[in-house]
């Protein structure tokens, strides 16, 4: 693992003119089977692994994310753009605000069972 902490930190807006700033602290180097863990201040944790092929860039999201306090949602921005995000308990008001403020929408909640039995179905009608 090679870690580049950069200080001070690069700050940047991350949507011009909506005056909320981001501070790029760090790049991570990883090579494959390695992990970091990303945590909160209330103890929430997410987990990614660098594989050969790509990234696991989330725990799983119907259990070990949800065991955190963790929402995950896929969203999409007025520009058809979509995110994964991951919303913490107790904050689905400022998650919603910002949501709104972003010009975002939420398509579906990956944690929820049924959702993911749904998507599971398309999937396998598709593929064929």
């Amino acid at each position: 693992m090679e870690v580049e902490v950069k200080d001070p930190p690069r700050k940047f807006e991350a949507r011009v003119g909506a005056g909320v700033f981001v501070s790029d602290c760090a790049r991570i180097g990883l090579s494959s089977n390695e992990l970091i863990t990303l945590t909160t201040e209330q103890g929430a944790e997410v987990d990614v692994v660098r594989k050969s092929w790509g990234f696991y860039v989330t725990s799983s999201m119907n259990s070990r994310l949800r065991k955190f306090g963790l929402q995950t949602y896929l969203v999409k921005n007025n520009l058809g753009k979509h995110y994964v995000l991951l919303a913490e308990d107790g904050s689905e008001k400022e998650f919603r605000d910002y949501l709104k403020s972003e010009h975002m929408i939420i398509v579906c909640r990956l944690d929820d069972e049924e959702t993911l039995e749904k998507i599971e179905k398309a999937m396998e009608s598709t593929e064929k």
